[in-house]
């Protein structure tokens, strides 16, 4: 379970940082908003994985 817990964690880094980089300094800099906004809702998509898991890490029966 501490290894699940930490695997969510470094996810939920990872995505934090895509989100500071992916910011309207990098639109003005590059200039490409298109471009950054489609990386932006690829990134959004996998908030939404993360929130969508069904998998009860507190259940002893959906161990693996």
């Amino acid at each position: 379970m501490i290894k699940i817990m930490q695997d969510i964690k470094q996810a939920c880094i990872v995505l934090k940082e895509f989100f500071a980089i992916l910011g309207p300094d990098l639109k003005a800099v590059t200039g490409s908003s298109d471009a950054i906004d489609g990386v932006t809702e690829k990134v959004k998509d996998q908030v939404k994985k993360l929130e969508a898991c069904v998998t009860d890490v507190f259940n002893p029966d959906t161990a693996s």
